[in-house]
């Protein structure tokens, strides 16, 4: 691979550049007019948003839960927790009020696991030169049970943007 016109072999050497190039290279397309059109959004979305409106996210029920995880694709890959969806799918009864109790807690505290924000990231070739790391999109994979969590907060986000 080629990094700073410099060509790599060792692959802790490309593991560690594409870690770099992937987590730097946002940095490169902010511009002065992305926050431009980031305050234009901002000041659009707030006009329409009706006073006193809030988005709040409600507790999940258990059989929300267990119907999020009935529907696990068990085909997926699993995340750095190393408990893939097939696992959770087969054993969702017995799990269900407990990962139940854990969106609840983390709705009720504010706060997201730090340990569900941890992804898997692999390099996916698109076209042209493979030994150039612009070549290549990241590939994020997240814990499962993060996944359960992100539905059931896109659904009532959902909703609440429908009625706005």
């Amino acid at each position: 691979m080629n990094f700073d016109n410099k060509e790599y072999d060792n692959v802790q050497d490309i593991v560690n550049h594409f870690n770099t190039h992937f987590t730097t290279i946002g940095d490169t397309y902010v511009t002065n007019s992305t926050q431009y059109q980031t305050n234009k959004l901002n000041d659009y979305v707030q006009d329409k948003i009706p006073a006193g409106v809030r988005f709040t996210i409600p507790f999940i029920k258990l059989d929300e839960t267990t119907k999020l995880l009935s529907k696990l694709e068990t085909s997926k890959a699993t995340g750095l927790d190393e408990v893939g969806p097939f696992f959770i799918k087969l054993s969702s009864k017995a799990l269900a009020p407990s990962i139940t109790y854990l969106i609840n807690l983390s709705i009720l505290e504010g706060v997201f696991p730090e340990n569900l924000k941890l992804a898997k990231v692999t390099p996916i070739f698109k076209n042209g030169d493979k030994h150039m790391p612009e070549n290549y999109r990241p590939i994020s994979i997240l814990p499962t049970l993060s996944k359960i969590f992100e539905k059931h907060v896109a659904k009532h986000f959902y909703l609440y943007l429908s009625k706005i």
